[in-house]
């Protein structure tokens, strides 16, 4: 790989105390030292010779990923890189972005990921004057876990509600098998809570070959929201539209109860994509 070689000659990698380069535990990826300005200029233009032949048979660039490297220091580096400081890189996330819409412009340029567990500061919305949208990836839930604690929910929610509304946009995206439809529901139900014209909503599942999938659930019709949701007396996050009701219990622990209306209703029972 010419890119590998050029960065190992310019010396743009970072390393650690040890002198070695540091690396990701889990994939073993190298981290470019964008932290230094010079090496950050050198890698730029490295990345500009493969993408320049190829942006004119593209619309846009996608960043994967824009999280500090601090909140990969307990388990997901081999040891924390000589000088690193999480201010100063990530204001370097943010020149990379900024010098992607100088050098493309025109182009949409997206980012990974909203980093909703990092301190106020460092979660992606910083990130966004100099980009067209963000990628939460993990929007209803946690990839790796379970459920969200409710503030931490609200706060996704409260978030992507935010970017969409101030005209960016913003992907709301879950992991889950095909058949969990209990994941799949609520990641379109939480979706649909704060969805508008800028908002996309995709639900991938490594089990299946094709990376857009159309589920059942894609072809409901419920109309044109009516207002923004609201909390319910029971607790229940509340969003109704011209043709239906979305309702999300937010509590990952208490379960809450809901009387659908005596009238006349149609049921969907979902499958698999």
């Amino acid at each position: 790989d010419p890119q590998w070689a050029q960065a190992v000659a310019q010396n743009l990698l970072l390393k650690g105390a040890s002198g070695n380069y540091v690396r990701n535990t889990t994939n073993g990826w190298y981290y470019i030292n964008i932290q230094d300005a010079t090496k950050r200029a050198k890698w730029w233009a490295i990345q500009k010779s493969v993408l320049g032949p190829q942006m004119a048979y593209y619309d846009g660039i996608y960043f994967d990923n824009t999280t500090t490297i601090t909140s990969d220091f307990e388990d997901l580096v081999t040891e924390p890189p000589l000088g690193y400081d999480e201010s100063a890189y990530y204001n370097a996330v943010y020149a990379l972005l900024g010098a992607t819409r100088t050098d493309f412009p025109g182009k949409t340029v997206i980012f990974n990921t909203y980093a909703g567990w990092e301190t106020p500061g460092f979660r992606g919305l910083e990130l966004l004057p100099v980009a067209d949208g963000i990628f939460f990836e993990g929007f209803s839930y946690k990839v790796r876990a379970g459920l969200f604690d409710k503030p931490r929910l609200l706060q996704q929610l409260t978030d992507f509600a935010g970017i969409v509304q101030s005209g960016k946009s913003a992907v709301a995206l879950d992991y889950g098998s095909p058949g969990d439809i209990t994941r799949r529901t609520l990641s379109l139900a939480c979706y649909l809570l704060v969805a508008n014209e800028n908002a996309l909503h995709f639900f991938s599942s490594p089990e299946v070959d094709s990376d857009v999938q159309q589920w059942p659930e894609d072809s409901l019709n419920l109309g044109s929201p009516t207002g923004a949701y609201v909390t319910t007396s029971s607790g229940l996050l509340q969003r109704d539209f011209t043709g239906g009701r979305v309702l999300v219990n937010p509590e990952d622990t208490l379960s809450l109860s809901y009387t659908v209306e005596a009238t006349r209703r149609e049921k969907m029972v979902p499958s698999g994509g």
